[in-house]
């Protein structure tokens, strides 16, 4: 016989209804609103293994066991919403666990990449309390207020050949860039 499951959610937002009837006609109740049109994808999760592996690249160097990547593409812009958007994906992956707090909040990492400096970002995180710092050329810290280990990475502000790869994700591609990747595969073609 097939058990019988109760619907708690439609009651709730009934009572929640009920309890604010007398400002009904200034509120709006939507139930169930979806919050994106498509399925939530983080694009990129790096799994360190072991967890206490230190990554030598500067990138790296923030990782926990479990790095969230978001990449925004150069005709996409990167503000104070997308920050929290994707903090937001960081704290849906750390409650997907199996089991209560089986995902650490401390065993999460938030890197955020996008060619251009994001200034307005920053200034507006600055200005709600959090804490910007600039480590590495191009790799800016976000601490304080921050429940994850979080990075904004500038594409073109990073130095070392081996950046070459996010430095040709633009519209504006140079000639010193092409002979660089150039390089690269020439070099990769060897080994």
């Amino acid at each position: 016989m097939e058990e019988l499951r109760t619907q708690w959610h439609p009651a709730f937002c009934s009572a929640v209804e009920l309890i604010l009837g007398q400002d009904r006609e200034h509120l709006e109740f939507i139930r169930e609103h979806n919050l994106n049109t498509k399925p939530l994808e983080i694009d990129l999760l790096v799994i360190k293994k072991p967890a206490g592996y230190r990554v030598r690249d500067e990138i790296g160097r923030i990782f926990r066991e479990y790095n969230i990547f978001e990449y925004k593409s150069p005709d996409d812009e990167l503000n104070i919403d997308t920050f929290y958007k994707v903090n937001a994906y960081a704290a849906l992956y750390k409650a997907s666990g199996k089991t209560v707090d089986e995902i650490k909040t401390g065993s999460l990492s938030v890197s955020i990449i996008r060619e251009g400096k994001p200034a307005k970002l920053l200034d507006s995180l600055e200005k709600e309390g959090f804490e910007v710092s600039n480590p590495y050329e191009g790799i800016y810290y976000i601490t304080g207020k921050a429940y994850f280990a979080t990075q904004v990475v500038v594409a073109k502000e990073l130095s070392g050949g081996q950046y070459v790869w996010l430095q040709a994700l633009t519209r504006k591609l140079d000639l010193q860039t092409v002979e660089r990747l150039i390089m690269q595969v020439q070099g990769c073609m060897r080994h």
